[in-house]
């Protein structure tokens, strides 16, 4: 193997800039700023900032990027790392336990710096779902019963997907349609008559959410009693499938 001289800048002549990739370069400019830092003395009185530093890594680099600021950052007065990737960002925080997440926030009210709720942002849809229709049951706030009716489809969905996954066929697996997946696992024996019904009723309710118009109409507008009472049968219905 060739040697690739630092010192060397000539475009004609291998060197570290006609012959490293991107990621290359940016692996190796944050291996020589590690480096230089580890050299500082006081270490523990240094504030770093990091700009994104997974630009242009690959899954390997990311990873082991993280593990170096996880063990750099008890060592440092503070660190401060800047990124979009929220992937990177729990990574971060599951290895940096003491940590505060701060995004910025640009909407008609301007732009302002929150605090991120890395754990709220985490849960699954079906937790917010779930509890969602809870906070609609006990307190009568938050979303409108054509958005309860659309929820319960949503939770159908994502649980039968999950649960009877290797039940259903290649052709529904990624599909949309509530209807179809119904027929699919009742057509399987995963689901029984009774609660092939149930869904179907809840399906309905939920299917006039989805039409736009046709969801304003009187006859299909849902009185909070009237959806409260569909929010309940959801989850009696989930017990039993």
């Amino acid at each position: 193997m060739d040697e690739v001289p630092i010192s060397v800048r000539q475009d004609d002549t291998p060197c570290f800039k006609n012959t490293l990739s991107d990621g290359d370069k940016s692996s190796l400019a944050f291996a020589f700023f590690i480096a230089a830092l580890e050299r500082k003395p006081h270490l523990d009185k240094q504030i770093v900032v990091f700009d994104d530093p997974l630009s242009g890594l690959d899954e390997n680099r990311r990873l082991g990027t993280v593990a170096l600021l996880a063990d750099l950052a008890p060592r440092l007065k503070q660190l401060c790392v800047f990124t979009h990737k929220q992937d990177f960002l729990g990574m971060l925080c599951d290895r940096i336990p003491e940590n505060v997440v701060l995004k910025l926030v640009s909407d008609t009210k301007g732009s302002r710096i929150e605090v991120f709720d890395m754990e709220e942002e985490r849960r699954p849809e079906i937790v917010r779902l779930f509890e969602d229709m809870g906070r609609y049951l006990d307190e009568d706030c938050g979303q409108t019963t054509g958005e309860m009716q659309g929820n319960i489809r949503k939770l159908f969905e994502i649980i039968l997907k999950h649960k009877y996954y290797r039940s259903l066929t290649d052709e529904i697996r990624g599909k949309k349609g509530l209807g179809n997946l119904i027929l699919t696992l009742h057509n399987k024996k995963c689901i029984s008559d009774d609660t092939k019904n149930k869904l179907f009723l809840l399906c309905r309710l939920s299917d006039e959410a989805l039409h736009g118009d046709l969801a304003q109409r009187p006859e299909n507008m849902l009185t909070r009693q009237e959806i409260c009472w569909a929010i309940q049968e959801t989850f009696n219905v989930v017990e039993t499938v």
